[in-house]
């Protein structure tokens, strides 16, 4: 994901197709999406919750025209998200809090994901999947005591600011 987002906003500077189709032509093979392991969940949540957030924002700020190859690379991405939304799905249905207002934001949660997996173009997917995670975010917060902060790199963010002029069109 990490080499998809620098891909991306090298694009956005370079405007250079070529270069881009052949950074998402490697990527793309050398791609390896495993099984994470169950200990990382929050980790996990907190990266995709970030890059998520990121590559919606810049792909609706700026409206680029990207070439179908990108895409095909941002749906591997988000097939793995869809297992892992599978696996949030089973676990909101077993939860048996006795919390009413829990219940309620995990009953809208699951339907927010629910809806993602039946969601074809990838924006609107990402869209969904990412008001699911501002309910779910919270909840598990709490629970752990911990507050969620983006976990982007900073030397990336400040490199990549899309408030830089650099990046304007």
């Amino acid at each position: 994901m990490d080499n998809l987002i620098k891909s991306l906003e090298y694009f956005a500077i370079s405007k250079n197709k070529k270069l881009f189709n052949e950074d998402i032509d490697f990527i793309i093979s050398t791609i390896k999406l495993e099984d994470e392991d169950p200990d990382r969940e929050w980790e996990l949540l907190k990266s995709n919750y970030s890059k998520l957030r990121y590559i919606y924002q810049l792909l609706n700020h700026y409206h680029y025209i990207l070439p179908d190859n990108f895409f095909n690379l941002l749906r591997i991405f988000i097939d793995s998200l869809d297992k892992t939304t599978n696996i949030y799905i089973q676990l909101l249905e077993q939860s048996d809090d006795d919390d009413d207002e829990i219940k309620y934001m995990y009953q809208e949660i699951k339907q927010l994901f629910d809806s993602s997996l039946k969601v074809e173009n990838e924006i609107s997917k990402i869209n969904i999947i990412i008001k699911a995670y501002d309910l779910l975010v919270p909840i598990i917060e709490d629970f752990r005591r911990e507050k969620y902060y983006d976990n982007l790199d900073p030397e990336f963010l400040k490199l990549y600011n899309p408030s830089s002029k650099r990046l304007k069109k």
